[in-house]
């Protein structure tokens, strides 16, 4: 008996489908990476030999300051709400700091200012509101903090 023309086809059908069943053989686990990759020493991001820079910017919203003071005429160290302490050069003494009953930060027509700006200081008094100019702002160190903390108050 003659096998009909259309068999060896429906064979290889079946072979094709039964070898797409198979499944690959599994992949190996991953492997941590050796000893040599992470610096010898205490891992902090300073002692890294892969650190990766912040390049973001520090900054803080200028409408909430919660604590300031005074180093001179033209120094003010103000504390935002959130956001550390900074430290504000102003381009010349400015008058209505000894008056002021409140202040804000503002630069670039915007309450977010940001390390390395200048800015303008808005001072309310109760002669009304007066603008001192920020010839820079940046933000203190821990170290410059804990300084400040520890030396004598006048």
């Amino acid at each position: 008996m003659k096998s009909p023309p259309w068999l060896p086809l429906v064979i290889c059908i079946c072979a094709t489908a039964v070898a797409a069943q198979e499944a690959p053989p599994p992949a190996p686990p991953p492997v941590p990476p050796p000893s040599s990759y992470m610096g010898a020493g205490p891992q902090d991001p300073g002692s890294s030999r892969f650190r990766i820079e912040d390049t973001r910017r520090a900054c803080f919203n200028g409408r909430s300051i919660v604590g300031s003071n005074r180093e001179g005429a033209r120094i003010l160290y103000v504390q935002p709400r959130a956001g550390g302490a900074y430290r504000l050069e102003l381009r010349e003494a400015c008058e209505g700091l000894n008056a002021a009953e409140k202040l804000r930060v503002r630069a670039d027509r915007d309450d977010v200012v940001c390390d390395g700006q200048s800015a303008t200081l808005v001072l309310e008094t109760a002669r009304g509101p007066m603008q001192c100019a920020v010839r820079e702002v940046r933000r203190l160190s821990r170290k410059e903090m804990a300084l400040l903390a520890g030396s004598p108050r006048p």
